[in-house]
């Protein structure tokens, strides 16, 4: 027999939390290290160039802060993950930011919202922000490879005061209460916001959309309006039920542009999709599983002409991303009007990945807070809205361009955590200032590697 040996081995388990008293003495600190790259990027990649030309001249000469740098230091505080006016106080003494923008103090955040109430009284000078974004997503599409995907969505900012043009509407989360009903356009290769308008909130998703879609049409490059094979060009769009009329679909026919629209559920087109024989039905396999597939030349009572519907049913439970859906006859049904002659299961896919676009706007509600109300004016909250977008634009850009990340890119809370926020401390060696970053940084090692693509740009 084996005699079992003990060992009396002294274990302390408890949770040890040293004493360590605390200074404010260091000078020169900055949370955001990883500005300094970013503010570089911004200024190779055309930004402020943009801002300059779209808003000089704006405030008088001998104000201390001009236009186009106000509404750069505002893309950068949303940038960075502020969430109202108010926070810009955290940074107006930010040694780094005052070093890179060369001022001894940012402006306040009195300065920076009597900018946006008094500098943005009308929709022409909102828009010049708007032409801003426009001008820099043009420059980025021209060099996108096949199609562009065009995306459009609206969703609900719920007020919680008295601001201008709040208005009682459609409103899931908050029935009842005042809000606006923001316009958004994406296009989907690039990731970029790239047309947008504040809306009062008893607007629906499809009011004044044809002036919406020739806005917006404006922004693509000459090249891919061009019509090709069967009348098309190379601009795609996908498209919920709110957008399902005559007027959208033929602005589309006319233009080239392939679409995929899902259908409101009226009582013309349930009758013709349950007269079909099953026989006509194609059984497809998908990722999600089963589905049957079929399509026909259709007529609803509010269209002009005969329509290709494609209508895609399947029985049980499955996974999908863009169904809102029902039942009926033991199958769930969804069913779209489209102008491609693309297979039937094709069709589905290409619109279920329109579940992006929803992901893109929760991203800028989580992250910039696009449905904050800054101020008691509208036009001042539209103007704010296009900065918080413009703040997104540019960090997908820098995102792709500089970390070189974008299969998936990476949420803006995650590149704010590991590529901006980092401890650092501003020195001045030989006349020249040397950013000291945190020598247990992770990515130090990748620095060079993102110096160098900021260089190739």
């Amino acid at each position: 027999m084996v005699k079992q040996l003990r060992f009396d081995i002294a274990v302390n388990e408890k949770i040890i939390n040293k004493k360590i008293k605390e200074e404010f003495t260091l000078k020169n600190a900055t949370l955001y290290g990883g500005y300094n790259l970013y503010s570089d990027y911004l200024a190779q990649n055309g930004l402020d160039h943009l801002l300059y030309e779209a808003l000089r001249g704006m405030k008088a000469p001998w104000a201390m802060y001009s236009m186009p740098t106000v509404s750069r230091i505002l893309i950068d505080g949303y940038a960075l993950g502020l969430k109202n006016i108010y926070q810009f106080e955290g940074i107006e003494s930010d040694p780094l930011l005052m070093a890179k923008h060369d001022m001894e103090k940012l402006p306040d955040q009195s300065v920076l919202r009597k900018d946006l109430i008094n500098q943005f009284k009308t929709d022409e000078e909102v828009n010049r922000l708007r032409q801003v974004k426009a001008r820099q997503a043009r420059g980025i599409l021209k060099r996108v490879e096949g199609y562009l995907v065009m995306e459009y969505d609206s969703t609900v900012e719920t007020g919680y005061g008295s601001q201008e043009g709040l208005e009682v509407g459609y409103n899931p989360h908050h029935p009842g209460r005042a809000s606006y009903h923001p316009q958004l356009c994406r296009e989907r290769n690039s990731g970029l916001s790239v047309w947008s308008r504040l809306r009062p909130g008893n607007t629906v998703s499809a009011s004044d959309f044809l002036n919406f879609l020739e806005e917006s049409w404006a922004v693509i490059p000459k090249r891919f309006k061009h019509k090709r094979r069967k009348g098309i060009c190379q601009v795609l769009t996908r498209m919920d039920s709110g957008y399902e009329g005559e007027g959208v679909l033929s602005w589309n026919e006319a233009h080239g542009v392939g679409y995929v629209v899902k259908m409101n559920r009226k009582g013309d087109s349930w009758s013709k999709i349950f007269s079909l024989p099953r026989s006509h039905y194609r059984k497809v396999q998908t990722e999600g599983g089963e589905i049957e597939v079929q399509s026909f030349l259709f007529k609803r009572d509010s269209w002009s002409k005969e329509r290709r519907v494609v209508v895609v049913r399947w029985n049980g439970e499955m996974n999908r991303a863009q169904t809102n859906l029902f039942d009926a006859l033991d199958y769930t049904y969804a069913f779209f009007v489209t102008s491609l002659s693309w297979d039937e299961e094709d069709i589905y896919r290409f619109y279920d990945k329109r579940a992006d676009v929803e992901n893109h706007i929760r991203e800028g509600k989580n992250d910039f807070y696009i449905d904050h109300i800054s101020t008691q004016h509208f036009q001042a909250n539209a103007a704010d809205l296009e900065l918080r977008l413009l703040a997104f634009n540019q960090l997908v850009l820098f995102s792709k361009h500089i970390l070189k990340r974008h299969c998936p890119r990476p949420f803006a809370s995650t590149v704010r955590r590991k590529w901006l926020m980092i401890p650092a401390k501003l020195i001045q060696r030989s006349g020249q200032l040397i950013l000291k970053l945190s020598d247990w940084y992770p990515y130090r090692d990748d620095w060079i590697s993102y110096r160098e693509n900021l260089v190739a740009i």
